[in-house]
């Protein structure tokens, strides 16, 4: 099991398609960022270019690039047997989810920091009298960070955007087994993104904690004044998205080899 999960993550970090992932993420951070001519730091392009752009949709299919497929490559390269003979479906399930998850979280961590590092070449992380702080500040459970700690606060919401896009990943590699069309596996997260958001749309007013879209964000107006709620439901929500994952690819599996 070890030496097979070792194994899945070496080809998830170390191919061509983790390196093209984070710099097309770090490419889709830039030029969205064109848009956006007059900022003081760049708390406020990190903010702005995420909730005001594609740069969220773009991130789910990127981050899936870089090992959502795996699947896919396994039957195509009609070795999915063979593996399924040696270590069973279930730790196969396992290894293949942790290390897209992984993947995926990392893509979107390494890819973003190198947006940040390069921004913070041309203006400050936040500025000292920055106009960003003062819209977020009040409304953020996190506000209390800034502007003193800017870099924890945009490193827990980086931390939240990760995790959203790590488990969309999952779920497109959960899909996978049920499409035919590899390329198609890339557009599935942002397909499911919209599909959550219209589902739970009308409710998600009342009742904000179910909006798929505030469940993730910490850097506008957030449905909880605690912090801790927050990030724990972040991480409740992304295992459930993980144990769909597995559910799914448990039940194709087991209903092709048993």
């Amino acid at each position: 099991m070890k030496t097979f999960i070792k194994t899945d993550i070496k080809r998830a970090f170390f191919n061509f398609r983790f390196a093209v992932s984070f710099i097309l993420l770090f490419l889709v951070w830039e030029i969205n960022s064109k848009r956006f001519t007059v900022y003081d730091d760049a708390l406020y392009l990190f903010i702005h270019i995420w909730g005001r752009s594609t740069t969220s949709l773009l991130s789910m299919a990127i981050t899936s690039f870089a090992y959502a497929g795996s699947y896919t490559e396994d039957v195509e390269g009609n070795i999915l047997k063979y593996i399924i003979m040696r270590i069973g479906i279930k730790k196969y399930i396992i290894s293949k989810i942790l290390a897209c998850f992984f993947a995926a979280f990392f893509v979107f961590v390494i890819g973003t920091s190198l947006f940040l590092i390069k921004t913070c070449l041309r203006v400050p992380l936040v500025a000292i009298e920055s106009l960003t702080v003062a819209n977020f500040k009040m409304e953020s459970c996190l506000g209390w960070l800034l502007p003193e700690n800017t870099d924890i606060y945009i490193l827990i919401q980086a931390f939240l955007y990760g995790l959203y896009c790590a488990g969309m990943s999952v779920i497109a590699l959960a899909l996978s087994t049920m499409v035919k069309n590899s390329y198609a596996i890339y557009a599935l997260p942002f397909l499911i993104h919209f599909v959550l958001f219209y589902i739970f749309s009308r409710i998600s007013v009342e009742v904000p904690i179910l909006s798929v879209e505030r469940i993730f964000d910490s850097s506008t107006v957030t449905y909880t004044k605690n912090p801790v709620f927050l990030i724990g439901y972040a991480i409740f929500v992304t295992g459930i998205f993980i144990i769909a994952g597995y559910e799914l690819m448990y039940k194709r599996l087991k209903g092709e080899f048993s």
